[in-house]
């Protein structure tokens, strides 16, 4: 009993920390946005909130206009007729999607190909492996694949 315990709180915890990793970026999506609980969705727009908040109080609210906007995807760049400067990186982290993820298959799936391959194969339920995350996008849409 202690056991799922401890793993149900655990799985919440990993949750909760992917959301406020990347919180701005999921608010920013509707698409993702939609994948959320309606708790973790409240969670994620609290928590960037209180992150741009504090950002605004450390330091970005004396910076020019065009260093302190944080959720922009222009966020740091300058363009004018003339030129375009990029001033600095995005203060909205993003999620590096061509990495590799530890997955476990749900339910069996035949003649799987993978980007880098040209032979299919076989992914067997309840097996784990470690494969880039944009080979396997789709089959985590659909549930058939779970990230660890």
């Amino acid at each position: 009993m202690f056991v799922c315990l401890f793993f149900a709180i655990n799985l919440r915890h990993t949750a909760a920390c992917q959301v406020e990793r990347f919180a701005q970026y999921i608010v920013e999506s509707d698409e993702l946005k939609a994948r959320l609980s309606e708790d973790e969705l409240a969670y994620a727009e609290q928590y960037k909130a209180l992150l741009e908040k504090h950002m605004m109080a450390s330091g970005l609210r004396d910076l020019p206009e065009v260093l302190s906007r944080i959720d922009s995807p222009e966020m740091g760049t300058t363009k004018t007729a003339e030129t375009s400067h990029d001033l600095c990186c995005s203060l909205v982290p993003k999620p590096r999607l061509g990495g590799f993820v530890l997955c476990r298959v749900r339910k069996p799936i035949q003649g799987f190909f993978l980007a880098t391959t040209k032979v299919p194969i076989d992914l067997e339920e309840g097996d784990v492996y470690a494969l880039h995350y944009d080979d396997i996008a789709p089959l985590v849409g659909r549930g058939d694949v779970v990230l660890l």
